[in-house]
């Protein structure tokens, strides 16, 4: 006879799947990290009962910074990481913490400062031996389970592997337009996009009756 510990538990896996499963989906067409931030914000509590969480991917040039907190989220570019976060990235190593631990020189940040935080725990994302992401989650009723760390990993690793690829892409495209639109010798617009511009001053001019200077 199957136990209703054992029914409780696959029920709990089954909705967690069915919510990450949504989430990804919604993540895979959006093209705006800041909108995927404040997705991942509104569901994680329901995937892995994360109330604050802040995921940092590594980009060519600096990082990108994931956050979301109660439902709201936001997503930034940075050139360096906060002392404790650069820490954490050195170090590369996941725990967990009843709170972040904090250093007179190097505080947690504000979200992972909360007294109301049960846990908060350090999750790398390596990829070939190397530290490519690094989320930060908070907890505030009870401690993570087994069950929730596997599902902040199964997150990471896709939102890690997401970002990064689609900045990538942004990037070669504004290199490419760069490249289409500017002499190569002298950094100049070249001729067409010259015109391309005159033209749509001149139409903006007519329809608006404004000089063009």
């Amino acid at each position: 006879m199957t136990s209703p510990h054992w029914n409780d538990r696959a029920m709990q896996q089954l909705v967690r799947y069915e919510s990450l499963f949504a989430l990804l989906s919604e993540l895979q067409s959006q093209e705006d990290i800041s909108k995927m931030a404040q997705a991942v914000a509104r569901q994680f509590k329901y995937i892995a009962s994360v109330v604050s969480y802040r995921l940092i991917v590594k980009l060519d040039v600096g990082f990108a910074i994931l956050q979301g907190h109660r439902g709201s989220g936001h997503a930034e570019r940075v050139l360096t990481l906060s002392p404790w976060e650069a820490q954490q990235w050195q170090h590369c190593t996941p725990w967990c913490a009843p709170q972040a631990t904090r250093t007179p020189d190097a505080p947690a940040p504000e979200i992972f400062q909360d007294p109301k935080l049960t846990e908060v725990n350090v999750l790398p994302v390596v990829q070939n031996g190397t530290c490519t992401g690094l989320l930060v989650a908070g907890a505030r009723h009870h401690p993570f389970s087994a069950l929730d760390h596997r599902f902040m990993r199964l997150l990471a690793l896709y939102l890690e592997e997401r970002v990064a690829a689609l900045l990538m892409r942004q990037r070669a495209m504004e290199a490419l337009l760069s490249k289409a639109s500017t002499d190569a010798l002298t950094g100049l617009l070249n001729h067409g996009t010259i015109l391309e511009r005159l033209n749509s001053q001149l139409a903006l001019s007519r329809r608006t009756s404004l000089p063009l200077c």
